[in-house]
């Protein structure tokens, strides 16, 4: 095994052929069009004899598929298959109170997760800072989204038309 760094993580231990299998997936994954064994290659920095092999392997077990008239790779249906299943081995709201969690251990202040639902954001999860005067998160509790900060944040990331038809609200001055 060897010492090997990724962008955005730490140096951790690896196995090298299953650290370039992640690699190729990675590297596919934003090329809707795919890439061919070249252009893989010279991306990834992986000898051609090593790429072959990998190249050989992973689309028999359907991760890249490869399209055999253009000869380029692209991420294959078993890619989706196993994102698909994230979502039935974690809640989704377990995770965001650990986001929420963390983001309170750095701030010490209070963090909110809300969904626009009309004119209002419905509070779906929360974490509170340990201040004495402090936002109190109540979970599943609806606020005018004009009158939150966090709506305003909801708000602001809808373009101007869609925030004036938003339904169950009164027309609010832009």
């Amino acid at each position: 095994m060897e010492q090997t760094e990724t962008a955005g993580q730490s140096a951790a231990r690896s196995v090298k052929s299953a650290a370039r299998v992640f690699d190729g997936l990675e590297y596919l994954a934003p090329l809707p069009q795919g890439a061919g064994f070249m252009q893989i290659g010279a991306a990834l920095g992986i000898p051609k004899s090593s790429l072959h092999a990998l190249l050989d392997v992973m689309p028999h077990r359907g991760y890249p598929v490869r399209d055999p008239e253009r000869r380029r790779y692209r991420l294959g249906l078993r890619v989706w298959e196993a994102g698909q299943a994230c979502p039935r081995h974690h809640d989704l709201l377990d995770v965001a109170r650990e986001v929420l969690r963390a983001t309170v251990a750095v701030v010490n202040e209070t963090a909110q997760l809300a969904q626009l639902s009309g004119a209002e954001n419905g509070y779906l999860a929360g974490a509170d800072s340990s201040h004495l005067l402090r936002l109190q998160s109540d979970t599943g509790r609806r606020l005018a989204a004009h009158a939150t900060g966090l709506g305003k944040a909801l708000l602001a990331e809808l373009p101007d038309a869609k925030v004036a038809a938003r339904p169950g609200g009164p027309a609010l001055p832009v």
